[in-house]
């Protein structure tokens, strides 16, 4: 848009409400419908976990039981104990949490528009409030460019490879379940995309299961 810096702001505001915030608020909800379902499910004793986990084990080869039996992860009480505590306590947080949403509807309003007012002027003013900034910091020019130079690498380096790929994992993972009829998938896609961006971890934790038991 040349230099028409403002219609150029409010362009790129208004895309990103749309492509950005618009579908991260519908995620949102159904996130939390999807925690109360599974929360319903496990209270009536229709998400029988021990059921599941005979299946998987009765499709693995021998020596593949053998081995999770030496590790003591064939006792299917004991599991179903601490998978059911843990689904239920993530299912209340994310029920709570919900709760207090609705209670802050007003706030969360008001802080997206802070945030949009803010970002518009960031947009449109960034370059006059970037010299600001460099003609404030007490260093040479040289050593503030290479400064500025690492910071960007930086953020480059953290949005592309973890968030980027959390999120492509993520919504990978949503669309495949969501495909092969697994229950909650907005749930387990978000879940994937969180545990990708913990070391050592993976969004491997949730997927591979699934696929041994499709399997």
């Amino acid at each position: 848009m040349r230099q028409k810096r403002t219609l150029s702001a409010l362009a790129t505001v208004t895309m990103i409400l749309m492509i950005v915030i618009l579908p991260l608020t519908l995620i949102a909800a159904l996130l939390v419908q999807e925690g109360f379902s599974v929360y319903e499910r496990i209270q009536s004793g229709e998400l029988n976990i021990v059921r599941y986990f005979q299946q998987l084990f009765g499709a693995l080869p021998a020596w593949v039981t053998n081995l999770l039996d030496r590790f003591g992860l064939t006792n299917l009480g004991l599991m179903q104990e601490r998978l059911s505590a843990s689904l239920i306590k993530g299912s209340q947080f994310l029920a709570a949490r919900a709760l207090n949403i609705g209670q802050n509807t007003f706030d969360l309003i008001v802080n997206l528009f802070i945030v949009v007012y803010l970002l518009f002027f960031l947009l449109r003013d960034g370059d006059d409030l970037s010299n600001r900034i460099r003609d404030a910091i007490p260093l040479h020019a040289e050593q503030q460019r290479d400064l500025f130079n690492k910071f960007t690498t930086v953020i480059r380096a953290t949005v592309k490879g973890n968030v980027v790929v959390a999120v492509v994992q993520g919504t990978l993972g949503g669309l495949i379940f969501w495909f092969l009829g697994v229950h909650a998938p907005v749930l387990w896609a978000v879940l994937m995309a969180l545990l990708s961006l913990l070391p050592a971890v993976g969004a491997g934790l949730v997927w591979l299961p699934i696929a041994v038991y499709f399997w």
